[in-house]
């Protein structure tokens, strides 16, 4: 007997219909009963009570999407036989929205593409006989209904139907890639964009300069502004042509690996052969949740041997627990157990009052099981059973019998938790993908950035080599020895400092006498007169400079008459260079 993909599709459409509805307070507990199994029940009747204990309301929403290309999941559908039950699992491509609510109005929602692995429980039914969910007896479904011949167990007609028994959300790693590369590719195209947009600005900018007669210095920048932003365009379409090859490489990775929530089963099963992964997964997921939304370390004792109570007390402000992956790191034996070391990734959802927060954590676990419970086939659970009178048994009473008081032995049924730790927070795949790309995208636009050249220099070499420039003018102007500090009669009047240019006006006595006498204690000091550009209102002197080994000369015009003396200073790459 095996569970079709029709049948599989009908559980899980029901199920996160039961999941949204049990969560926003439209069925009970007991309505929730008929559609899951006694374990996951347990945990979602913990959850809904911690989320209610808070004053919230959880609403998740899930539906199923149907993608197209490399990477989809829907519609895999696995089965397997463990004797008394068919065991199922569907991984599918979903969106979930998951919201919390406080009185009514939303404090917290995420919408996230995941892929949702769901397992199902039916009983071993053929036509109108099945195996006994409790002990495995085959016999008519209708005999069920007054008791088993064999262990008394009672059950309903629902109890032979499929069963939700556990529900997980893995990282849907390739769509996050996806959407992080796609964010990627919109982001070089608009500074694509914005380059041109920059050097067309630019433009209009010494358009602007050249008619209003701005500055010196405003329209060489712009200027290099508007060199550098079309020179960048092929730099960063060079950088969009390499994050496009990378982009398809990593592609071509994602297609060829398939998601794996379980890690490392080949160890276990090279010891247990009949060891399943999944099976064993759906059992710790809701231990673990239990952990996380326990009042008290007794609710949870049943399957525990270690003292969980200052565990319980960590994880008062859960309100969503979600086991993300699993990893199997070692396996024991002796002559009567298993000994496991497992660690898990969660996933929680945090309330401190006022808002919800998400953080990553990481646990080892060491469990033990007994190997007869191997030999039986009985780890996929569907309930409870107390060993005295076969009444069902909730864990959360302690794991005690209300009708004769029988406790349940745990480690007939499934693994017991020895060790718990609690390990550093641990970052996301698809977080470590992001900064992957980020970084990645940031060196190849930084190495093309450096090659991007303007004449025989680098785009960074000019805006060095401009700022440098800019200084080092500076310095040599600053270093003119003007008329007021060589001791002559004149009064600065007013200073205009503009790119590569100073211009002092003086009022003087005695101008002409002045410029004469000024003109004598500068070519005292070196510098040099252009005979050629000798007037009777003015000259200019030349004062050599040397930078980085090319020689120049900062240009002094003086203008001069009987109330005046005014003194341009400018940059000159030789004697008699026209302005």
């Amino acid at each position: 007997m095996t569970q079709t993909e029709q049948e599989m599709q009908r559980a899980v459409n029901r199920f996160y219909v039961i999941q949204k509805r049990y969560y926003n307070d439209e069925i009970d507990d007991k309505e929730l009963a008929d559609s899951v199994t006694q374990p996951f029940w347990q945990s979602m009747r913990l959850s809904k009570r911690r989320i209610t204990s808070k004053g919230l309301r959880m609403d998740i929403p899930v539906w199923e999407l149907h993608v197209k290309g490399p990477g989809k999941h829907t519609g895999r559908v696995y089965t397997n036989q463990d004797g008394t039950n068919v065991i199922g699992r569907s991984t599918r491509d979903v969106m979930v929205n998951q919201s919390f609510y406080r009185d009514n109005k939303k404090i917290y929602s995420k919408k996230e593409q995941e892929i949702a692995s769901v397992h199902v429980l039916k009983a071993n039914v053929q036509e109108e006989t099945a195996a006994c969910p409790n002990c495995g007896h085959v016999g008519k479904i209708a005999e069920y209904i007054d008791g088993c011949d064999y262990c008394g167990a009672v059950f309903t007609v629902n109890d032979f139907e499929a069963k939700i028994s556990g529900f997980f959300l893995e990282e849907n790693i390739s769509q996050r890639v996806k959407k992080i590369l796609k964010g990627a590719a919109i982001f070089c195209g608009l500074l694509l964009a914005l380059m041109v947009i920059l050097a067309v600005v630019s433009f209009l900018g010494i358009v602007k300069y050249a008619l209003e007669g701005g500055d010196g210095r405003g329209m060489a920048s712009t200027a290099i502004t508007m060199i550098a932003s079309l020179n960048l365009v092929p730099a960063l379409w060079r950088t969009i042509i390499t994050m496009l090859v990378l982009s398809a490489i990593v592609g071509v990775v994602l297609v060829c690996m398939s998601p794996r929530q379980t890690i490392g089963e080949a160890i276990v099963k090279a010891v247990i052969p009949e060891f399943s992964a999944q099976d064993f997964l759906q059992n710790l997921e809701y231990k673990l949740r239990s952990i996380h939304f326990a009042d008290s370390a007794e609710e949870v004792a049943a399957f525990a041997s270690c003292d969980l109570q200052k565990i319980v007390q960590q994880y008062e402000d859960v309100v969503d627990c979600n086991v993300r992956k699993l990893r199997f790191v070692d396996i024991r034996q002796d002559a009567e157990r298993y000994y496991l070391m497992v660690v898990a990734d969660l996933r929680l959802s945090i309330y401190n009052g006022r808002r919800i927060r998400t953080r990553q954590e990481s646990v080892e676990l060491q469990v033990s099981g007994k190997r007869e419970i191997f030999l039986k086939n009985t780890l996929a659970i569907r309930e409870y059973k107390c060993a005295g009178c076969n009444g069902s048994v909730g864990l959360l009473e302690g794991g005690v019998c209300k009708y004769c008081g029988t406790k349940l032995d745990y480690e007939n049924y499934s693994w017991i938790i020895e060790a718990y730790e609690k390990k550093l927070r641990w970052i996301p795949t698809y977080q470590w993908i992001k900064l992957g790309v980020v970084g990645i995208f940031l060196l190849v636009f930084w190495v093309n950035l450096g090659t991007a050249r303007m004449g025989e220099h680098s785009i960074l070499e000019v805006y060095s080599e401009f700022s440098k420039a800019e200084e080092v003018v500076y310095e040599f102007m600053d270093d003119v020895y003007m008329p007021d500090e060589l001791g002559l009669d004149v009064t600065l009047s007013e200073q205009k400092n503009e790119y590569l240019q100073r211009t002092y006006q003086y009022t003087a006595t005695n101008g002409t006498e002045v410029a004469e006498r000024y003109r004598a204690e500068l070519m005292d000091r070196g510098y040099i007169l252009d005979d050629d550009r000798v007037t009777e209102n003015s000259y200019d002197i030349y004062k050599p400079v040397e930078y980085q080994g090319e020689k120049g000369y900062v240009k002094l015009t003086v203008l001069f008459d009987e109330d005046s003396l005014t003194v341009d200073l400018s940059l000159a790459e030789f004697i008699g260079e026209e302005e």
